[in-house]
């Protein structure tokens, strides 16, 4: 149909972009759970600081790894929708368009099965 041959492989970079930045943003969240967890990594038990410091950090640690855990759940979903939505382009002009969406959509998903395990 009229307008399918450049609005889908429109759509499947902005698919894409929009993909790219969610998993950048989980990443992202994930990085800062690390930080919040540097004191418990690092050997300094909980026992070792003062009571308020030590429950200040391990309340900032749980809402940055609750924050990243969401953030992961999001971008999954959404990277689960995106692949449904490029996948069911039928008259993408450029084939190579859509194979490239589907391939980097694709590599996101690996990383991301790893995210949650950090």
């Amino acid at each position: 149909t009229i307008g399918r041959e450049w609005r889908e492989p429109a759509l499947c970079r902005v698919i894409v972009g929009d993909a790219k930045e969610a998993f950048a943003k989980a990443e992202a969240a994930f990085a800062k759970a690390e930080a919040a967890e540097g004191p418990f990594l690092k050997g300094l038990e909980p026992a070792a600081m003062q009571a308020a410091e030590a429950s200040a950090a391990s309340a900032q640690c749980e809402a940055a790894a609750d924050s990243a855990a969401a953030l992961l759940a999001d971008a999954q979903a959404l990277l689960s929708q995106s692949r449904k939505e490029v996948f069911s382009f039928k008259e993408v002009a450029d084939a190579s368009v859509k194979a490239n969406a589907s391939k980097t959509l694709e590599a996101l998903a690996a990383p991301a099965s790893g995210l949650d395990r950090k």
